[in-house]
């Protein structure tokens, strides 16, 4: 989701830069719930503090300067996770919750533009029950949808794999099972917009799931898939393919892959300018122009 933080100035030179529009609204967050629960992780289900933006003016564009460039819209592989990237997709990428600052304080927050609730139904065994926003969709207007957290479980599970160079085998996906491995059964509800995690065992860190997600649907398109939530390990052929796609599609800047995220038909509206561009390291700006999103 989109999310406005207030950026100081920075000084120096850069090698990279990165040009953000003011895609959303920006000043003072709404909170509610226990202001401690980040400091008690192991307490399962306690309240959430939750995050919703007011409704401005469009905040026009900021730049930031990096000491790289932008480099791939997918910062959940291993091959492309670093700080540069992450500075972008934290204003583009929809995630259930976040860090904020608030009194000195970094606390974590429910993105309550996103996410109508987070709720723990069973402590044993462990379900947890994620409620999407009907109004939060991609900026190609498809709705943000269980097939997005799915992407992100299966990504992180499969258990299919290929022999490498060294002559070792390794997963084909190029992500991290940390969390997820622990949910045995991913359920889809409510036309998509309800996700229902059955854990195998306990896992008290469950709000770092489903950070920074990618559309489920641009990968399906491209890599042929007809629904994302019915693939299995059974369908290497298919497997393969929608990994292929989620390790390397994104890579680089590509106004028709690389989408944000927001609300439509509600308070924020959507902007009509650009949501985000960045530079390619040592190379022309290149501008992603994701359509209508805010948020």
């Amino acid at each position: 989701m989109i999310r406005s933080p207030r950026v100081r100035p920075l000084s120096g030179l850069a090698a990279g830069l990165l040009l953000v529009a003011g895609c959303g609204p920006g000043a003072g967050p709404t909170t509610a719930g226990d202001p401690f629960q980040d400091g008690r992780p192991a307490d399962i289900g306690t309240a959430d503090l939750v995050f919703t933006r007011p409704t401005v003016s469009d905040a026009s564009e900021f730049t930031v300067a990096g000491t790289a460039g932008f480099t791939d819209y997918n910062n959940n592989t291993g091959a492309a996770n670093s700080l540069q990237n992450t500075m972008v997709l934290s204003t583009v990428q929809p995630s259930p919750f976040f860090f904020d600052r608030v009194d000195g304080r970094i606390v974590l927050k429910r993105d309550g533009d996103l996410m109508d609730s987070v709720e723990v139904t069973s402590t044993d065994p462990l379900q947890v029950v994620w409620k999407i926003r009907p109004e939060a969709v991609w900026s190609d207007a498809t709705p943000v949808s269980c097939k997005d957290f799915h992407l992100q479980w299966l990504a992180a599970t499969s258990q299919l794999t290929r022999t490498g160079e060294d002559g070792a085998q390794a997963r084909i996906w190029d992500t991290s099972p940390t969390g997820y491995e622990h949910i045995s059964k991913h359920t889809c509800a409510d036309s998509g917009k309800t996700v229902i995690t059955d854990f195998s065992t306990p896992f008290a860190d469950y709000r770092s799931l489903y950070a920074f997600m990618v559309p489920a649907h641009i990968l399906e398109r491209a890599a042929g898939i007809a629904d994302i939530t019915r693939l299995t390990d059974a369908d290497p052929v298919a497997m393969t393919a929608a990994a292929e796609f989620f390790n390397t599609g994104w890579i680089g800047i590509n106004p028709a892959t690389g989408l944000s995220a927001g609300l439509t038909g509600s308070s924020p509206r959507p902007p009509t300018k650009p949501c985000w561009s960045a530079t390619t390291p040592g190379g022309r700006p290149r501008v992603a122009r994701p359509g209508s999103s805010s948020g």
